[in-house]
């Protein structure tokens, strides 16, 4: 999932849908159904705490994938590597994004993967400054925030 933030701060992400078997999605009335539905959940910012707040599916639950983050630099792009994995949960990305905002993090691009009930996601970061997340202790705290809220 490419983010490229505007001049403006609008950011645009391309997301690659497939169905369970792997396949594009061809059919125009599940295309138009998902449109719907993302535009409908997207439209209200006022509606995004509840997206966040969701409960785990019991089925979840029953996965015990533990939380890990490692942070690396990648000085040939100036940015920093954020490695997250945790278990698979509704409004995850929203709460990775909640405590990027809450420490002053800038995300450049990321990718994202969902296996089965465990994530795998890449994160490519910078402070709001533009500047690589260096900084040992910032790195600490954004670890251990990350996993006080992703953690099971």
């Amino acid at each position: 999932m490419p983010a490229s933030p505007s001049h403006n701060d609008w950011t645009l992400n391309t997301f690659i849908v497939l169905d369970s078997h792997g396949q594009p999605i061809r059919d125009p009335e599940r295309i138009e159904e998902m449109r719907s539905h993302l535009v409908e959940e997207l439209d209200d910012p006022d509606d995004y705490p509840e997206i966040v707040t969701r409960h785990t599916p019991r089925q979840l639950k029953h996965f015990k994938v533990p939380t890990e983050v490692v942070i690396e630099q990648d000085p040939a792009n100036e940015r920093t590597l954020l490695e997250l994995t945790a278990p698979g949960r509704p409004g995850l990305l929203a709460r990775v994004g909640r405590i990027f905002m809450e420490q002053d993090i800038s995300l450049s691009a990321a990718k994202i993967a969902t296996l089965g009930e465990r994530v795998e996601d890449v994160f490519f970061i910078t402070t709001k400054a533009g500047e690589p997340l260096t900084d040992p202790e910032r790195q600490q705290q954004l670890r251990e925030r990350l996993i006080e809220v992703l953690g099971v």
